[in-house]
């Protein structure tokens, strides 16, 4: 059918008769419809797969949250939704647009944010407790995120909070 209608818009456009370009647009337009009509069912099972990936980040995002002050790696978030590690980092690109890693980082960075306001403790122990085995690690990633070092961000909340 398709081919049919193309070859009918070839002889009209050839023929150039008067209003010739409405006719020819007229079964452009009928071509997209069936050529939509055929990829329908394509589209559809992308859905459903969109909605089998957005379970899947949403567990692996879970999995994050719920374990991000331990040693983690990609591995174990993949293996959490028991996809592999190159689903993962495709799933957390298409979904959230970053890796695995940066969301965990993320995810780090705003928890230490919570305890350095919400906390008196020390900036080595909020580290540790967020996942970070190294306290100056930890304060090269914060201040990239932050851009702030982990002392002056509760600086500063100390002084908005006082005045």
């Amino acid at each position: 059918q398709i081919l049919k209608k193309m070859s009918i818009a070839n002889e009209i456009a050839d023929a150039q008769e008067f209003g010739y370009e409405f006719r020819v647009r007229d079964l452009l337009s009928c071509i997209w419809i069936l050529l939509l009509q055929e990829a329908y069912p394509i589209v559809n099972k992308k859905k459903i797969k969109s909605s089998v990936e957005t379970d899947r980040i949403k567990a692996m995002i879970s999995y994050i949250r719920s374990n991000y002050p331990y040693k983690i790696s990609v591995e174990d978030i993949a293996a959490s939704v028991n996809i592999s590690e190159r689903v993962c980092y495709r799933c957390f690109m298409r979904n959230i647009g970053m890796t695995p890693v940066e969301y965990l980082l993320q995810c780090r960075i705003r928890s230490a944010e919570d305890l350095l306001v919400g906390t008196n403790k020390s900036i080595t122990e909020i580290a540790t407790m967020v996942g970070f085995n190294n306290s100056s690690y930890f304060g090269k990633a914060f201040q990239a995120s932050v851009h702030c070092s982990p002392k002056e961000y509760r600086k500063r909340y100390l002084a908005e909070t006082n005045t």
